[in-house]
C-alpha cells in the first residue's frame, strides 16, 4: 500500500459564510486552516495522490457526497484539495475537498461576501467584494444614481454617487452657477454689451443679467446709481446735503455730489458759521451786539438784523428805548392798559415798575400793580378795595370778605367795624353807640359767644348766649301776643311777669 505524504497548511483568519438566496449556506468549520492564497485555492502540489476511486465534486453549491477518502489529508482522485481535519466551508478547502472560490456561495478566505451568482449591483459584486460608492458598479439597492469609480465631486457624478441637481451647491454639468458657489466672472466677461454690474444666479442655476448695466445709454439699470439725466429721484438734500446740484458721472454711472453744499442741513460743517437753528452757541451779545434775537441766514452766516445796539442813545431795531430816549413816557401809552405811572428804560426795554391800574376789577399779578389803596385780590387776581362804602359793580371789586351791595362794598361779618348800616351787608345793622360794629337783630341768629364784646354782634337789647345765639337777657319782655320761651337766653318766658326768667 502506498504511503501517503501529508502536508498541513495554516491560514491566519476564518471568515463567516454569507448565505444568499438559491445557494446552500454551511457553517464555517472551526479552527484555523493553513493557506496563504486570497482566492481560496489550496496548493495541492505536495499532497500525495491516494488510491481508489472517488466521485468528482462540483463547485457553486454541489450537493454530491464527498468520496470516502475526503478528509484523510490525502489528495485522491476527484479531490481538488484535502486538508484533513482542517477542511471546512469557511476555509480554503471545503468539506467536499473542493477549493473555496469566489462565486461558490461559500464565504471563503479573502472574500468579503459571496452570494454565488457572479452578478454586480446586487449588494455583493462578482469579485466577492461588497458594493460601495466609487467601485465603478452602479448599485441601485444602495440608492446610487451613478458610479464613476471615484469619490470626486463636480465631474458628473458626486462623491455620494448622485447625479448633479441645481441647488446641491456643487457646480457641474450644464449649470452656469450654483448657490453658495462664488461667481468668478462679471457682466462684462459674459457679454461685451455690458460694462458694469454683477451676474446673478437664477433658480435653475443659470446666469441672470438683471443686475448688469450699460453705463451711458441713458437708462437706469443694474447696479447703476444714475445714468445720464436719470438720477433715480435723488437730490443733494435727499443725500443729506443742504442744497446744490447733484449730477451723474457718465463714466461710472455713480452719483456725483461735488456740486452739493452742506449749508442747510442743520449741522455746522465746512465753511458754515451757523446752519439753521444751530448758532454754535453764539448770541447777539457774544458777537458784540446789544440784546436781540440772533439768526442764521440762508447762506449759513449770522443774521444780526434782530440784534440791537443798546446804549448808543438811539432806538434801534428790537429796542423800546435807549437811555433817556423814550418814545413813550407814560404807562397809559402802553397796550397793557395801565392807568397811572411813568415809564422807565432798562436794557433798552420799557420798565413798568411805576405803572398801576386804578380801576376796581382790573387784572393784576400783585398789589404793586393796583394804584393807591387798592389791593390785588389773591383769588381773583383783580384790583379790589378794602374800604367799606367804596363804589363797586361786582363782588370782585371788594376784597376779602366784602361784598358789593347797592353798588357799594359792605361786610358780611358780624363784629366788623362800621360807620352806618350801609357798611353791613344784608340783614346786618351797624350797632352805633354800642361798639360801632355790624350786628344782627334777629333772635336766635348765630353769634360768636366766645369773642370779646360778643354782645355787640347782637343788636339792641339782644345778647350773645353761651350757645352762640342772639337772645333776650333775664328781665326782658318776651311777649308778642304769645309768650315765647325760645326768645329768652334762659329758655323760660315767665307767664306771670311776661319777662324772661
Amino acid at each position: 500500500m502506498p504511503v501517503s505524504l501529508r502536508r498541513w497548511f495554516w491560514v491566519p483568519a476564518v471568515v463567516l459564510t454569507l448565505g444568499c438566496p438559491g445557494n446552500p449556506t454551511e457553517a464555517n468549520s472551526a479552527g484555523s486552516i493553513g493557506s496563504s492564497a486570497t482566492t481560496g485555492t489550496v496548493d495541492t502540489s505536495s499532497i500525495t495522490a491516494g488510491s481508489g476511486s472517488a466521485e468528482t465534486q462540483g463547485t457553486g453549491g454541489d450537493t454530491e457526497d464527498p468520496p470516502d477518502s475526503c478528509g484523510d489529508s490525502v489528495l485522491d482522485q476527484g479531490e481538488e484539495c484535502d486538508l484533513g481535519s482542517e477542511n471546512g466551508n469557511g476555509g480554503p478547502c471545503r468539506d467536499t475537498c473542493q477549493q473555496n472560490v469566489c462565486g461558490d456561495a461559500y464565504h471563503g478566505p479573502g472574500e468579503a461576501c459571496d452570494d454565488g451568482n457572479g452578478v454586480d449591483g446586487d449588494g455583493c459584486n462578482s469579485n466577492c467584494a461588497p458594493a460601495s460608492c466609487g467601485d465603478g458598479v452602479l448599485d441601485r439597492d444602495l440608492g446610487e444614481q451613478c458610479d464613476d469609480e471615484n469619490l470626486v465631486d463636480a465631474d458628473g457624478c458626486s462623491s455620494t454617487c448622485q447625479l448633479p441637481v441645481c441647488g446641491d451647491m456643487m457646480l457641474s454639468g450644464s449649470e452656469d452657477c450654483e448657490f453658495g458657489v462664488p461667481i468668478r466672472i462679471g457682466c462684462s466677461d459674459l457679454n461685451m454689451m455690458f460694462d458694469a454690474g454683477e451676474l446673478q444666479c437664477t433658480g435653475d442655476c443659470h446666469f441672470s443679467t438683471s443686475a448688469c448695466s450699460d453705463c451711458g445709454d441713458g437708462n437706469l439699470g443694474g447696479a447703476e446709481q444714475c445714468d445720464g439725466a436719470d438720477l433715480d429721484n435723488e437730490t443733494c438734500t435727499t443725500l443729506g446735503y443742504g442744497g446744490g446740484e447733484l449730477t451723474c458721472d457718465q463714466r461710472t454711472c455713480e452719483l456725483d455730489a461735488t456740486g452739493c453744499t452742506t449749508c442747510g442741513n442743520g449741522t455746522i460743517d465746512g465753511e458754515d458759521a451757523c446752519d439753521g437753528g444751530d448758532l454754535d452757541g453764539q448770541t447777539c451779545e457774544s458777537l458784540g451786539q446789544g440784546p436781540g434775537a440772533l439768526a442764521c441766514s440762508a447762506v449759513c452766516v449770522f443774521d444780526l438784523s434782530d440784534c440791537s445796539n443798546c446804549g448808543n442813545g438811539g432806538v434801534d431795531r428790537g429796542e423800546d428805548c435807549d437811555g433817556a430816549m423814550l418814545p413813550q413816557s407814560q404807562c397809559s401809552q402802553l397796550p397793557e392798559g395801565y392807568d397811572q405811572g411813568a415809564l422807565s428804560c432798562s436794557g433798552c426795554q420799557y420798565g413798568t415798575a411805576n405803572c398801576c391800574f386804578d380801576d376796581l376789577g382790573d387784572g393784576c399779578s400783585d398789589d404793586d400793580e393796583c394804584c393807591g389803596a387798592l389791593d390785588c385780590d389773591a383769588e381773583s387776581s383783580v384790583c379790589c378795595t378794602n374800604a367799606l362804602g367804596d363804589a363797586c359793580s361786582s363782588d370782585e371789586a371788594c376784597c376779602g370778605d366784602l361784598n358789593c351791595e347797592g353798588n357799594a362794598c359792605c361786610t358780611i361779618q358780624l363784629g366788623d367795624a362800621c360807620s352806618d348800616d350801609n357798611d353791613c351787608c344784608g340783614d346786618l345793622n351797624c350797632n352805633l353807640g354800642d361798639g360801632n360794629v355790624c350786628c344782627t337783630d334777629l333772635i336766635n341768629a348765630e353769634c360768636d359767644g366766645d369773642a370779646n364784646n360778643n354782645d355787640t354782634q347782637c343788636c339792641g337789647n339782644l345778647v350773645c348766649s353761651n350757645q352762640d345765639r342772639c337772645c333776650l337777657p333775664a328781665g326782658a319782655s318776651c311777649v308778642d301776643g304769645n309768650t315765647n320761651d325760645s326768645w329768652c337766653c334762659s329758655g323760660n318766658c315767665n307767664n306771670g311777669s311776661n319777662n324772661c326768667a
